[in-house]
């Protein structure tokens, strides 16, 4: 309450979820155009969200910098979630990728080349990452 941003007459303000189903609910209410592209031919594809029926199952993938989270979930036939798969992850989101990719190049075309590249072509580099 100190932050008020609920209080004790007004508790349903504030709702303190895990990022995972922030992350389900959040992509449920995107427009179908930010899943695929021409998905729908129509207007209706910017507006339209992703249409899901009771007992649909999908998977929530935040592939962030420093982890990789995945979770399943189900819709219900009184359309709240329902978990199937507890969230789970570990240590490889893109920062892991990136330096694992550098270690490749060092491999391929040498350290005292890739360490020089950086140097010189820093701008490029980044964008090779």
């Amino acid at each position: 309450y100190k932050a008020d941003i609920a209080s004790r007459d007004h508790r349903n303000r504030l709702l303190i979820a895990l990022e995972p189903e922030a992350a389900s609910l959040f992509c449920r209410q995107l427009p179908i155009s930010r899943f695929k592209h021409n998905i729908a031919s129509n207007d209706t594809a910017n507006t339209t969200s992703l249409p899901m029926d009771p007992r649909e199952r999908y998977m929530v993938v935040d592939c962030g910098g420093g982890t990789v989270d995945v979770t399943v979930h189900e819709i219900r036939d009184d359309g709240s979630v329902r978990e199937l798969h507890r969230p789970t992850g570990g240590p490889w989101g893109g920062i892991y990728v990136d330096s694992n990719f550098s270690s490749l190049l060092d491999r391929i075309f040498g350290k005292a080349f890739m360490n020089d590249y950086r140097h010189r072509f820093h701008r490029e580099h980044i964008q090779l990452l």
